[in-house]
């Protein structure tokens, strides 16, 4: 149990349910609020995704390791474009390597939508029918396996980042997937496009035509406007779920 505990994600899920919970039931929409039951099969889907990580994930990390030294490249190219000396400097480094991460993120998602053998694992999640907090873990149990390949191999050859930034980037990718599930109705008007919000991913779990394949980027919607995907939030909470 400990381990669990400690070589999961275990306690910032924790921290970030026992959070979100209370905010939205204080400042969320009443109207598409989840129940108990709602929380409940949310919480087990995540129990199970946290089961295949703590089993898994080693593994899978090595496997990564492995395929990209049989390709013989790593960080091809070196995003310390300044040094550490100041907190600026490393803001700088982190918000470079955590565009391109979500750039890569973009297209796994795309692609989690158009195949279908991807979409059987990815529909786990979309079909919570009140998108909360608790739905940012809501995951098939297989899904970050292919995840690692698709999107920390091909970082991993093409960008030359430090452990620890790499390992601050998921951490703060990861956290972040709680606050866009929320049920808030919150969003950035006409700076929608800079940074992601509640209102803005809410729009991707619309069950509304108007909707259908729009806002798959994570934090910086400006590649869901360069790919052609954007969809501006207007305040709107339209039904989620599976059409």
């Amino acid at each position: 149990g400990q381990r669990v505990w400690t070589e999961t994600p275990a306690k910032l899920w924790f921290i970030c349910f026992l959070v979100g919970i209370v905010v939205e039931l204080a400042f969320g929409d009443s109207k598409s609020r989840p129940g108990l039951r709602g929380y409940a099969t949310n919480i087990l889907h995540s129990l199970f995704y946290l089961a295949a990580i703590f089993l898994f994930a080693p593994a899978i990390w090595s496997g990564v390791a492995a395929i990209r030294d049989v390709i013989g490249m790593q960080g091809l190219i070196n995003l310390q474009i300044v040094d550490n000396s100041t907190y600026l400097n490393q803001a700088v480094i982190f918000t470079i390597f955590l565009f391109f991460m979500d750039g890569f993120q973009y297209w796994w998602h795309r692609a989690q939508h158009y195949f279908p053998f991807l979409w059987d694992q990815h529909v786990v999640h979309h079909s919570d029918p009140t998108i909360n907090v608790t739905t940012a873990v809501r995951h098939h149990w297989t899904e970050f396996m292919f995840q690692a390949f698709a999107v920390a191999l091909p970082l991993s050859i093409i960008f030359n980042i430090k452990p620890y930034w790499s390992g601050s980037v998921g951490l703060v990718f990861g956290s972040f997937q709680f606050i866009l599930h929320s049920n808030l109705k919150i969003h950035f008007g006409r700076w929608s496009w800079l940074v992601s919000s509640p209102g803005m991913h809410r729009i991707h779990h619309s069950i509304l035509p108007e909707h259908n394949d729009k806002n798959f980027a994570a934090y910086f919607p400006i590649w869901d406007v360069i790919f052609g995907t954007y969809h501006r939030p207007k305040g709107e909470l339209p039904p989620s779920g599976v059409a």
